[in-house]
């Protein structure tokens, strides 16, 4: 049905559709999402760093990273150095029970100043155990429906913004609204597009143990096919915003951004 309605309909009709439900989904929750005004050129003149979790990460080869707003994301608590770092903001935008089991030892012994959420989890970590982790005050959800042609004009996380594919939209997306001056990507490898198979990603998959280490990569195709939807984000958010992106991951593939060879002094 799905797919005659797309034959049937122009697009221009299906986007207006889609933007349409955006807003509708974001009235039942409109209070949470306006509340991230309160970011709003929070970090007029300031630099960032965003930790990915690729294989390229060495925390201790980053210069004064302390000295810095740091954006991690996803299971970075698994990620050697973890515990030296000073974490600004958590992402996750998809929370599932075994993260919120396995970072529990992570947040007992440090506390990130924010977590950053998907709206569609918040009923699942207030109703979890692990919910006093998370005050009200701490937590950012952001509210992403869908891609349309017109997604240039949702970019305002304190009203629906496009479809967030990847952590380092999200992380775009809040640091370009906080209007931080530099923000540097480590660790944001992509190195899943120069093999064939998913069993062939160091950071992935443990060939000995036949499983993957990062369950979040459902199936290997669909994600190098959604690939070219997060390197268009990545463009566009770096031609929008005011904040100016550099690319600190050798052979990334993120070639969109400029890169930037050396450690932050």
């Amino acid at each position: 049905m799905k797919f005659l309605i797309k034959y049937i309909l122009p697009e221009i009709l299906l986007d207006l559709l889609r933007i349409i439900r955006r807003f509708k989904l974001y009235a039942n929750d409109r209070k949470t999402i306006s509340s991230n005004a309160r970011m709003k050129n929070s970090a007029i003149g300031k630099s960032c760093i965003f930790l990915g979790n690729g294989p390229s990460l060495e925390i201790d080869r980053i210069s004064k990273i302390n000295q810095y707003d740091v954006f991690v994301c996803n299971g970075f608590f698994q990620v050697k150095g973890s515990q030296s770092v000073d974490v600004k903001y958590y992402l996750n935008f998809d929370v599932s029970n075994e993260w919120l089991t396995e970072v529990e030892n992570y947040l007992n012994q440090k506390k990130p100043e924010y977590f950053v959420f998907s709206l569609h989890n918040k009923q699942k970590i207030e109703k979890s155990k692990f919910h006093e982790y998370f005050p009200r005050q701490n937590t950012i959800y952001l509210h992403g429906i869908l891609e349309t042609k017109l997604d240039r004009y949702f970019c305002q996380i304190d009203r629906p913004v496009f479809n967030i594919k990847n952590v380092i939209i999200g992380f775009m997306l809040l640091s370009g609204y906080n209007r931080y001056e530099n923000a540097f990507l480590y660790g944001v490898d992509f190195s899943f597009l120069t093999v064939p198979r998913k069993a062939e990603i160091r950071h992935a998959y443990d060939n000995e143990l036949g499983h993957p280490n990062v369950t979040a990569i459902s199936s290997y195709g669909k994600m190098c096919n959604s690939t070219s939807v997060v390197l268009r984000y990545i463009e566009m958010l770096n031609r929008l915003t005011k904040t100016n992106f550099y690319n600190c991951t050798p052979n990334s593939y993120i070639d969109v951004l400029e890169f930037f060879v050396e450690t932050i002094d």
